[in-house]
């Protein structure tokens, strides 16, 4: 496997290899996990500058695919394992808002709203919803508040 430093190797990829030494990326299947996104909110690295790294990551992708597959077979695992954060914080948030609700049904899909800024999916909130001493299944997408217990 390649050292990203081999890559990019111009000068003008150095706030990139900085960036990169400092996540602990070393070698190109490191990227794997890089967000490409979020590296423009970087202070030295432009928009442009962003764009020719992601063309010169998928160039090297595309001539060594199979590098790339077990890496990315395990970063995906991996974050599929991660624990989910703020579940706490997001079961209070539907206790108060079921609190505020408790004369009405209430669908799955306007809990996932009530918590939106926390980023759960369905299936979290649903399954928060299920473990909750405080509220009751009607169907399969629809709870309401039963009380504190």
């Amino acid at each position: 496997m390649a050292k990203i430093r081999d890559v990019y190797t111009s000068d003008a990829y150095y706030p990139f290899l900085c960036y990169c030494e400092s996540r602990g990326y070393e070698e190109m299947h490191d990227l794997v996990r890089c967000p490409f996104s979020r590296l423009k909110e970087e202070p030295d690295i432009t928009p442009a500058l962003v764009s020719r790294i992601r063309v010169t990551y998928l160039a090297y992708l595309k001539a060594h695919p199979e590098e790339f597959l077990l890496e990315k077979k395990k970063a995906v695992a991996a974050a599929a394992r991660a624990p989910k954060t703020g579940l706490e914080e997001a079961e209070e948030k539907l206790r108060a808002f079921f609190k505020e609700n408790a004369d009405r049904l209430i669908h799955v899909s306007e809990a996932v709203k009530t918590i939106a800024p926390q980023k759960l999916r369905r299936a979290d909130v649903a399954a928060i919803l299920d473990k909750a001493d405080w509220c009751r299944l009607v169907d399969n997408s629809t709870y309401f508040y039963s009380g504190e217990r």
